[in-house]
């Protein structure tokens, strides 16, 4: 077997495409591969141009690459650097190829040219995709809304890694630290940022990079000698780290205002809660004082129920079976006065609890005491002394209206004055104001002074022609109390009285 034979053979064998051509370009070998990349049968080949597989637009680009070939590396066993050109098949179709020349001595054509083709159309589109694939990534990287930093391990002479060096920074990593590509790019994290020598974010990318484990932290950082909050992701890759991070400043501002909201909220609900249970308590308060009403209208007001339960007994007895005379009548129209009397004392007694517990409104005092004198339509040569600019006060309206008129009737009840003077005055203090309703009538004794607000009891016990109830007072007393102030009573008999009841402010 000849050499000629054996190179035939070795071409046969090789996975590219192999053409042999003379130094005019016409193809003298065409090996298997060539049939299958092409569609041509090897005999449709022989003694064609080579351009018959190259589309006509490339025959420029083929001819200079063949010239070039020839005019400097026509030499023996030379090899030519390939050119990536485009390929057509028998029925038309494209794709990519590389093709490297070569030459060799072979008898009978003496010099002949050796083009070894490959199909890259698969290479070609890889690395298209590639491209495509690095631009949107690169265009993700710059437009990601997170900073996103890549760091190159560094280690000291043992081996140990001890810092990291800014490799390439995003757009959004150089505003969020307001640094340039010229600033970071190449300089170390600890060059950068000394303090973060001693801080927990280099540990944590130390370990990062040794062990693997994407880790995700939020940390307090310095800006330009600002104080800033990042959150970031720490991963490896390659011999390095990736850190993709984010401003969370205002997110963290956010979350201590809400805090000390919902602290704040705390606070309200629990003194809600405290206002609430005083409320409660008061309202039990109130509840037991109304229990207590309704004993004294079970109990203490036996009394005057005694009289009545009296005289009708008497007058059945005294006047059974025969009609009724004079004194009869009599007897029956003072038995009905005493129902009434008892009715309005019941009226007066629950409509004092109730009073403890109406809302409060606020109240023009001097108005309402001129409204209450006008009721009570004193005889004309009563004289009135009322201050003027007594105050506006928050108070339950039916209560102040009954502490007033209880006490101003009382007045116009025991005068016995020729020239009678009712006055009703008051002073401020810081907390409270003092309400006075003084007289010059005929006063109260001494020793009654300290049960005038007690149930039944009357100042002046002796006077029959005056008629009370002993029960006026102590409503007075009751309400003003309810009310969180205090009443008390001066008095010279024959002189003067002056009742005296506190409001606070509030």
């Amino acid at each position: 077997m000849n050499r000629e034979e054996n190179v035939r053979k070795i071409l046969e064998c090789l996975p590219d495409g192999i053409l042999v051509t003379n130094k005019d370009g016409e193809i003298i070998f065409a090996n298997a591969q060539i049939e299958a990349l092409f569609n041509y049968k090897r005999e449709e080949l022989l003694g064609k141009p080579t351009d018959i597989l190259i589309p006509e637009d490339y025959h420029n680009i083929l001819d200079e690459y063949r010239k070039d070939f020839l005019d400097h590396h026509f030499t023996q066993s030379a090899i030519h650097p390939g050119v990536r050109l485009i390929g057509i098949r028998k029925d038309g179709a494209k794709f990519n190829v590389a093709i490297n020349l070569s030459s060799l001595e072979s008898d009978p054509y003496g010099v002949v040219i050796i083009s070894a083709i490959r199909d890259i159309t698969e290479a070609v589109r890889v690395k298209e995709e590639l491209k495509s694939t690095q631009e949107i990534f690169h265009k993700i990287f710059e437009s990601s809304l997170n900073g996103i930093v890549k760091y190159e391990n560094i280690r000291n002479e043992k081996g140990e890694l001890v810092d990291f060096k800014y490799v390439v920074a995003n757009k959004r990593a150089l505003e969020l630290t307001e640094r340039t590509e010229e600033e970071m790019i190449g300089k170390t994290i600890i060059e950068l940022n000394p303090w973060i020598k001693d801080s927990d974010i280099l540990k944590i990318m130390i370990r990062v990079a040794e062990q693997g484990d994407t880790e995700v932290h939020e940390f307090q950082s310095k800006r330009k000698e600002k104080s800033v909050w990042y959150k970031a992701n720490f991963i490896r890759v390659d011999d390095g780290i990736l850190l993709t991070f984010d401003d969370i400043s205002l997110s963290k501002q956010a979350e201590e205002k809400l805090k000390e909201t919902n602290q704040e909220l705390e606070q309200r609900a629990e003194d809600s809660t405290l206002e609430l249970l005083k409320s409660n308590e008061k309202l039990r308060s109130i509840n037991e004082k109304l229990d207590r009403y309704a004993y004294m209208i079970s109990h203490d007001l036996k009394a005057p129920l005694a009289n009545i339960e009296g005289l009708a007994s008497s007058l059945k007895a005294d006047y059974a079976g025969i009609p009724l005379d004079d004194e009869g009548n009599e007897m029956l129209e003072m038995m009905t006065a005493k129902i009434n009397d008892m009715r309005d004392i019941i009226e007066n007694v629950l409509q004092s609890a109730k009073d403890a517990i109406r809302s409060r409104e606020i109240i023009n005092l001097e108005k309402t005491v001129h409204e209450i004198v006008e009721t009570l339509n004193p005889p004309s040569h009563f004289h009135f002394f009322i201050q003027q600019g007594l105050p506006q006060i928050k108070y339950p309206r039916a209560s102040i209206v009954q502490i007033l008129q209880n006490l101003l009737s009382n007045s116009i009840k025991y005068m016995d004055k020729a020239n009678p003077l009712i006055t009703i005055s008051y002073f401020e203090k810081e907390s409270y104001y003092t309400i006075c309703v003084a007289d010059n009538g005929i006063g109260i004794p001494q020793e009654r002074l300290k049960e005038i607000f007690n149930l039944f009891e009357i100042a002046h016990s002796g006077r029959y022609d005056i008629e009370s109830h002993g029960i006026g007072l102590t409503i007075v007393k009751q309400l003003v109390e309810e009310n969180g102030g205090n009443i008390w009573v001066d008095s010279t008999l024959g002189e003067e009285t002056k009742f005296q009841f506190t409001i606070p402010k509030k």
